[in-house]
């Protein structure tokens, strides 16, 4: 009985090291995963708050037009909201930033 107990003392106290490298290791992985997760996701609500203020803007300049009771610019709308869709689109990838024109 002693000398089974001695073997397992003997077995834990040498593997304990290789335990804990391994623990170590994981907990490197997943704060590397978690750290590129959150750096992500920041790029995105990024993106996200310039759609946002894209879209704020159509909407002002156009709401600024028919209280002018200016003439709307059809076409410049549609280039705006087409530069809208694809800052949308580049958004919804997942980290890939992609290149935006800005027409103004």
């Amino acid at each position: 009985m002693v000398d089974g107990l001695e073997t397992f003392v003997s077995v834990l106290a040498a593997t304990s090291p290789l335990l804990i490298l391994f623990l170590a290791g994981m907990g490197w992985l997943y704060r590397h995963e978690k750290e590129r997760r959150e750096a992500i996701e920041r790029q995105l609500s990024d993106r996200k708050y310039q759609t946002y203020l894209s879209l704020i803007g159509i909407f002002l300049d156009v709401m600024k037009s028919v209280k002018a009771k200016k003439p709307i610019d059809e076409s410049s709308i549609t280039d705006r909201m087409f530069d809208v869709v694809i800052l949308a689109t580049s958004s919804s990838q997942s980290g890939v930033i992609w290149e935006i024109r800005k027409r103004r």
